[in-house]
């Protein structure tokens, strides 16, 4: 049997990966089991050759508790032979081979992000629990090497990268006619360090020059701090569903990420693909995925620091060495050779 742990993502990055792995071994001879948020039993549905463990349990819940609850979850279960695990640290050895996927640096990173009192505390328990445990699995991925480069050196043999799949920006690539660029920009997503203030500087910066009447912000607006408020240019357009995402992108004359931490490099790959042009920020997930593709420095004075931002045309696709989620995973499944 196979085991997927997706608990702790119900949304974003991590429901895609869930997603895509739920479609692919739907279609294969494989027992495989996933364990996932309650919210998601439309998953049996869709993919009904799979079996399911749906949980019940608040963040709260699961903070202080989750060691137990995964317990509580295995012990019943018949001999697994891989368990995959999305973003909780492996507490005991629940397969012949486990896997641990890093799902997000923060907890790693986050004394250096501006957080309230309660996501820095939930972050220091979480950081403690990643690295007390990285001794159990036998493989440890992330979606970059920066990720990984985080991680304590001495279980660099265990590490592997194993990116996002880039299906949907592959596919609209493909059936993309001429498209009709509206005067907008978009940015994505509403952390803290997504630095929504800087997204509106750098916005006023070129608004004139590149023709934007507007910028659009989509994200929880619950993360916005309260000294960002919208205005007669800037428009906080909250949650909602990805297709309308990519819409809006794929109109849009500018992408823009000012963000200072990302595990991914996915978020910018869609910008870049889908917007007329972008300007993102000089983080080594972002460094990773332009490689060598030509860009322009842009350089931004904020506070006493002059910040340097990386400006592009949409590239060719094959310049991003892209993969669909198939081959993502069947790169790990080679890895295990199960």
């Amino acid at each position: 049997m196979f085991v997927f742990n997706f608990l702790a993502s119900s949304i974003g990055g991590g429901y895609k990966r869930l997603h895509s792995f739920c479609n692919y071994f739907n279609k294969i001879e494989k027992e495989s089991l996933f364990i996932v948020h309650h919210s998601l039993s439309h998953l049996k549905k869709e993919f009904p050759q799979n079996e399911y463990i749906f949980v019940n349990r608040s963040n709260i819940s699961r903070l202080f508790y989750e060691k137990g609850i995964i317990q509580q979850l295995i012990k019943p279960l018949p001999s697994i032979d891989f368990y995959y695990s999305y973003g909780i640290p492996i507490y005991d050895r629940y397969g012949s081979h486990n896997w641990f996927h890093v799902s997000n640096v923060l907890p790693i990173l986050y004394k250096n992000i501006d957080l309230n009192l309660f996501q820095t505390m939930k972050m220091g328990i979480l950081n403690s629990r990643i690295i007390n445990y990285l001794n159990i699995p036998d493989t440890i991925s992330a979606e970059s090497d920066f990720s990984l480069s985080l991680l304590p050196d001495i279980f660099s043999k265990k590490f592997f990268k194993s990116v996002n799949g880039s299906d949907d920006e592959i596919n609209y690539y493909k059936t993309e006619d001429t498209n009709i660029f509206e005067d907008y920009a978009v940015a994505v997503g509403t952390y803290s360090y997504k630095n929504l203030d800087l997204v509106i500087r750098i916005f006023d910066q070129v608004k004139q020059e590149l023709g934007l009447k507007k910028l659009f912000i989509i994200g929880n607006k619950k993360f916005v701090t309260k000294k960002i408020r919208p205005s007669s240019e800037v428009y906080f357009l909250g949650e909602m569903e990805r297709e309308l995402v990519i819409k809006y992108l794929s109109k849009s004359s500018l992408y823009i990420s000012a963000t200072s931490l990302e595990n991914s490099y996915n978020a910018a790959s869609e910008g870049l693909l889908l917007a007329r042009q972008s300007i993102i920020s000089s983080i080594k997930p972002h460094i990773e995925l332009l490689n060598d593709i030509p860009h322009k420095e842009f350089f931004i004075n904020f506070g006493n620091q002059e910040l340097r931002f990386m400006f592009l045309p949409k590239p060719k696709i094959s310049l991003l060495n892209l993969k669909t989620w198939d081959t993502v995973i069947e790169e790990m499944l080679a890895k295990i050779n199960i």
